[in-house]
């Protein structure tokens, strides 16, 4: 998600004007809010709307994109698990 907005917003500038809002940004970040809060509310132990509001490049969770990551979901409880990510990205990150 966050790399289709991305890409969107890309779209939208107008490379005189590159520090300007540009017409439908607005409505680009509400969409992302929206999209965003249908992911996460549901998952969340205690849901609210400060999450991440920026997408760029590389996107946050880029990495989940790469051919050698792992994921591991690990359950600690019935209503808890720990959801682990090894990738590389110049070093091994985990």
């Amino acid at each position: 998600m966050e790399q289709e907005i991305f890409n969107r917003g890309q779209a939208l500038k107008n490379p005189n004007e590159p520090n300007q809002v540009q017409p439908g940004e607005n409505e680009l970040w509400e969409e992302y809010r929206y999209h965003r809060k249908l992911i996460t509310v549901p998952i969340c132990l205690n849901p609210h709307d400060g999450g991440s509001c920026m997408f760029g490049k590389p996107t946050k969770y880029e990495y989940l994109t790469y051919p050698n990551t792992k994921i591991s979901f690990i359950m600690k409880s019935a209503n808890r698990a720990v959801v682990e990510a090894q990738y590389e990205y110049g070093i091994k990150k985990k």
